[in-house]
């Protein structure tokens, strides 16, 4: 059975690099799994060369290629399990092995819109409908039909601790897991039944820094119900049954912020940071707000997706600082200075390329300092606001009325108190996706932004 360490995964019908969307995977490049291939949805399809698994580090996730650089097969599906035994690493069995029994999924057929990113764990029904033999079924359902059903809360998946903070005690697990089931109560209040929907909530630990409130978080997902075709000898021909991917979810994390992908800002890379090393993030735009806290929407973030957020601080402090240009174009001087410094340490003799790109970082570095040279002391200070760090220098910067501008910021470490005890809520941050062009998820989401209780998530910091 599916739960928070163990899911399946299948390739969706796209032409991009597919990755794993998990919470004890995300932005963990020492993450340790096995990987192995098992039946498909649509049958016996397999991949027809072993998979290759890498973490993408601009995307904050591990992805699937093959090596050939071929597309990986679509519908073709796969056993991912999360170990916690040390030394182990991400490890590819041949197509016809499997070290875990295959978990039942099912794809909605015909193929409803292209998802981009899948979402852990698959759901499987709690009790699965009766056989039905060839010819049996009276009225074959539809996607209308599916669409329609009434689904409910399926049983709470285990709580995902392989991650967990080793620094926090285990015996003091109780009482975090109890504040994040108030929550999943709140969330279940908000859709009862969803329409065309069957959801489900599971808890989670995350690795911390080792002091300061301890990360954790809630997450529901939301699957949609597919009706099966009436197809002889299939046991389940025309049928409305749970498991239908809409990459819906809805996450709520407590003292999370590092990396802020959680909710959706996007920093400017690794490589680009402030003098004192601060992570520089694009502010999402505000979009109105819910329950006086301002709606954050990023429009670049995802092409299919609509991805909003809410950020509740202590006293609504807001938790980030805008970047000044002087401090974006130190930081645009010092990452130039890494790169060469890099580049000089790999030099080889008659090494043309490297010495072509250690003039061109030396180049960068000169238009930086003199386009400083002419900023007034008062326009060094202004908030930096940017349409794309990809412009040049001179144009770099623009207006605030500028519709393409985004805000640059770091976070305001001020506001947070590293004294408090360690399951003390500080902050908390609720964002949800959605596919906008999905109306069972459209609709679920806006039941869920109009009847969540967000002044009883408020009441819990400091808690």
């Amino acid at each position: 059975n599916p739960d928070s360490n163990q899911f399946v995964f299948v390739i969706p019908e796209r032409t991009e690099i597919p990755c794993l969307d998990h919470a004890g995977l995300n932005d963990n490049p020492q993450a340790q799994f096995r990987i192995s291939a098992t039946g498909s949805p649509r049958g016996a399809l397999f991949n027809k060369e072993e998979v290759k698994v890498e973490y993408d580090t601009s995307a904050l996730k591990w992805c699937l290629s093959n090596p050939s650089k071929e597309s990986v097969r679509s519908f073709t599906a796969f056993n991912i399990v999360i170990s916690t035994e040390p030394g182990a690493s991400p490890v590819t069995p041949s197509p016809q092995k499997s070290p875990v029994s295959p978990i039942p999924t099912r794809t909605r057929m015909p193929a409803a819109s292209p998802t981009i990113q899948p979402i852990g764990n698959t759901p499987v029904s709690s009790s699965s409908p009766a056989p039905t033999t060839a010819g049996s079924a009276k009225k074959p359902c539809t996607n209308a039909d599916a669409d329609q059903k009434v689904g409910n809360w399926s049983k709470q998946g285990q709580d995902f601790l392989a991650n967990a903070d080793p620094n926090f005690p285990k015996a003091q697990y109780k009482t975090v897991l109890a504040k994040a089931q108030k929550v999943v109560e709140l969330l279940q209040k908000a859709n009862p039944q969803p329409v065309g929907i069957q959801a489900n909530a599971s808890r989670g630990i995350l690795r911390g820094s080792g002091n300061g409130p301890l990360p954790f978080e809630v997450t529901a997902r939301y699957y949609g119900f597919l009706c099966m075709l009436d197809t002889p000898d299939d046991p389940e021909r025309g049928l409305i049954i749970p498991g239908g991917e809409t990459s819906t979810v809805v996450t709520i994390s407590f003292n999370y912020l590092n990396p802020l992908e959680n909710i959706p800002f996007r920093s400017l890379g690794k490589d680009l940071r402030t003098v004192e090393g601060e992570t520089i993030y694009l502010h999402p735009k505000e979009v109105g707000e819910i329950n006086g806290l301002p709606l954050l929407f990023a429009p670049e973030f995802d092409s299919v997706r609509r991805y909003e957020a809410v950020v509740i601080a202590p006293g609504n402090r807001p938790l980030l600082k805008p970047v000044t240009r002087e401090q974006f174009l130190q930081g645009m001087i010092k990452s130039s200075n890494r790169k060469i410094k890099k580049r000089q340490d790999e030099l080889k003799p008659n090494d043309k390329s490297a010495l072509e790109d250690i003039k061109s970082e030396e180049n960068n570095i000169a238009r930086i300092e003199t386009e400083l040279s002419r900023m007034s002391p008062a326009a060094r200070q202004l908030p930096a606001i940017i349409a794309s760090k990809y412009d040049s220098i001179e144009k770099l910067f623009v207006p605030a009325s500028d519709s393409r501008g985004r805000r640059l910021v770091t976070i305001d470490k001020s506001v947070l108190d590293l004294t408090l005890p360690r399951e003390t809520i500080q902050f908390i941050t609720v964002h949800w996706r959605w596919r906008e062009k999905d109306p069972v998820s459209t609709e679920l989401i806006r039941q869920f932004k109009q009847n969540f209780d967000f002044e009883a998530l408020r009441k819990m910091l400091g808690k």
